[in-house]
C-alpha cells in the first residue's frame, strides 16, 4: 500500500510537472537549439579569457571549477532535449573552443554559420596569393636579367673600344666621289618618277638619285670593259640606285631578288676604295686588308672572290697597280692563307668561322679596314653566326662603312640593322624574296619508278656551267 501511495504521489507530482511544462515549454527546432548551445559555449570561452587576464593565477583554478559546473548544468539541460546528432555538434563546439583559444581574442568576429570548408578555402587562397607574389618577384628579377642580356646581344654592332668609351658615330665616312652636275640639279618629282618606273623603293635622308649608265658613275674604263665582257651593258635597278649610294660613302641595306646583280653593287665600290688606297699609299708586308666581305657559305664566298679577281685583272692590264684579294674559307690550308695575308692584302672575302679563327690567332688585323659588307645578312643570323659577326666587329679600331645585302630581309633584322648602321639608306627593289623573272621554272610530274632515269636524261641535256 505504501508503494502504491508513493506511486500515486509521484504520478500527481508528474502530472503537475507536465501541466506546468505544457504551460511554459515552447518547442524549438534542433538547429535553433544547436545555435544556442554554440553561442553559450562561445560566450563562456570569452568570459573565461577575460577572467584569466584580470585575476591572479592562484585564483584561476577555483574560477575554472565554478565555470565547469555551470557548463555541466547548461549542457545537461540541453542534452535532455537534444538527440544523438546534438552530441556531435557538442564535439564540434569543443573544437571551436580550442581554435578560439589558439587564435582568438575578444576582437575576433566569429560567424558560426560558416563551415570548415569555407575557412579552409580562405586559408588556401591566402597561401596561394603569397605564392603568386613570390612568383611575380622572381619573374620581375628574371625579366631584368633578360633585358640586360638582350641589350648586350641586340645592341648596336660596335667594337669593344667603342662600347667602352661610349663612342657613337653620327656622320658618314667622307668619300672623294661626287655626283655628276646633271644629276645634282634633278628635281625631286623627276627622281621619284624614275624610281616608280623601275620599282625602286628607298628610305632614308639625302638619298642620291639613280644613275642609268655606268659611264656617268665615273668608273674607270677597265671596269666598264670588264662589265661589258660579262655582257652587262646597263645597270639593273639595284645597281642604278645602290652604286651611287655606296660610292658616296653611305651605309646601306640592300634588298633585291635573286639574280638582280647585288654582287657588283658592293664589289665595285670595294675595288675603287682599294685602288684609291693603293695609289695614295701602297700596301706593304703585314698591312691590310682595306675592305672585308663576309658570306655565309664557302660557295658564295668563292663566287664573290672570282668576280673581284675578274675586275682586278682588267685593271692591271691597263697599267693600274695589281690589287691583291684573298678568299678566306674553311677547307683550305691555313698556312697558305696566313702567308698571303703577311705579304699584304687589299681585299678579303671570308666566311665567319675561318675569319674569326684568323683574327683570334692574330694572323690578321682590321685596323686599316674601312669597308665592311655582309652578303646574305639574314642567312648569317639564321645560321647562328651572330656571335662570330660581333666578334669580328670587336677587332675594328675606327669607323667603317657598313653594308647589308640580302634577297629577304625580315623586319626584325631591318630594325636591328638600323641601330647598327649610321644614317642608313634602305633600298628595296621589287618584291623581297621573289624569284628572278629571267629564270625559267619547269615542273614535271613523273612516276616514282621513272624518277632516276628521267633525272639522268635532264642532266644530259645541258652541260655544266664550268
Amino acid at each position: 500500500m505504501k508503494i502504491f501511495n508513493i506511486d500515486e504521489n509521484n504520478n500527481r507530482h508528474g502530472e503537475e510537472d507536465d501541466n506546468s511544462s505544457d504551460s511554459e515549454f515552447v518547442y524549438e527546432p534542433a538547429s535553433v537549439r544547436k545555435r544556442k548551445f554554440m553561442n553559450d559555449l562561445v560566450n563562456s570561452f570569452r568570459n573565461q579569457r577575460k577572467n584569466d587576464n584580470n585575476n591572479v593565477s592562484d585564483n584561476e583554478k577555483g574560477i575554472n571549477k565554478k565555470e565547469k559546473k555551470t557548463k555541466k548544468n547548461d549542457v545537461g539541460n540541453v542534452y535532455d532535449d537534444a538527440d544523438s546528432n546534438d552530441e556531435k555538434d557538442g564535439k564540434f563546439g569543443l573544437k571551436n573552443k580550442d581554435s578560439n583559444e589558439k587564435y582568438g581574442s575578444s576582437d575576433i568576429k566569429i560567424d558560426m554559420q560558416k563551415s570548415l570548408v569555407e575557412t579552409y578555402n580562405k586559408l588556401r587562397m591566402s597561401a596561394l596569393n603569397e605564392e603568386t607574389n613570390e612568383l611575380e618577384e622572381i619573374r620581375k628579377k628574371e625579366e631584368k636579367i633578360l633585358a640586360q642580356v638582350s641589350m648586350a646581344l641586340n645592341g648596336p654592332l660596335q667594337s669593344v673600344k667603342e662600347r667602352a668609351k661610349g663612342i657613337t658615330y653620327k656622320e658618314n665616312i667622307k668619300s672623294i666621289w661626287t655626283l655628276p652636275k646633271k644629276y645634282k640639279n634633278l628635281k625631286k618629282t623627276y627622281v621619284d618618277k624614275i624610281r616608280n618606273i623601275f620599282y625602286i623603293d628607298v628610305n632614308g635622308t639625302d638619298i642620291p638619285p639613280p644613275i642609268k649608265n655606268f659611264e656617268d658613275m665615273k668608273l674607270p674604263k677597265p671596269i666598264i670593259k670588264a662589265l661589258k665582257k660579262k655582257k652587262i651593258a646597263k645597270p639593273t635597278q639595284i645597281q642604278m640606285q645602290g652604286l651611287p649610294v655606296i660610292l658616296n660613302g653611305r651605309d646601306m641595306i640592300g634588298i633585291a631578288f635573286t639574280g638582280s646583280g647585288k654582287t657588283i653593287v658592293f664589289v665595285i665600290p670595294l675595288i675603287m676604295l682599294s685602288l684609291e688606297g693603293e695609289l695614295r699609299c701602297p700596301i706593304v708586308e703585314g698591312e691590310g686588308p682595306l675592305g672585308l666581305i663576309v658570306c655565309p657559305s664557302r660557295e658564295l664566298a668563292t663566287q664573290t672572290h672570282n668576280v673581284i679577281k675578274h675586275f682586278c685583272i682588267y685593271l692591271h692590264d691597263y697599267n693600274y697597280p695589281m690589287l691583291k684579294s684573298l678568299c678566306l674559307i674553311g677547307g683550305v690550308n691555313v698556312y697558305e692563307q696566313s702567308s698571303e695575308i703577311q705579304k699584304g692584302i687589299h681585299m678579303v672575302v671570308a666566311t665567319p668561322g675561318r675569319l674569326n679563327d684568323m683574327l683570334n690567332k692574330k694572323k690578321m688585323i682590321l685596323e686599316q679596314c674601312k669597308y665592311l659588307c655582309f652578303d646574305e645578312a639574314d642567312r648569317l643570323i639564321d645560321l647562328g653566326f651572330e656571335e662570330e659577326v660581333r666578334n669580328t666587329l670587336d677587332h675594328f679600331s675606327s669607323q667603317r662603312q657598313t653594308l647589308l645585302f640580302s634577297a629577304t630581309m625580315p623586319k626584325k633584322i631591318q630594325e636591328f640593322a638600323k641601330t647598327t648602321l649610321v644614317n642608313p639608306i634602305i633600298i628595296n627593289v621589287g618584291r623581297a624574296g621573289a624569284a628572278n623573272l629571267d629564270v625559267i621554272q619547269e615542273v614535271e610530274y613523273v612516276k616514282e619508278e621513272f624518277k632516276l632515269n628521267y633525272l639522268l636524261e635532264v642532266l644530259q641535256k645541258t652541260g655544266p656551267p664550268v
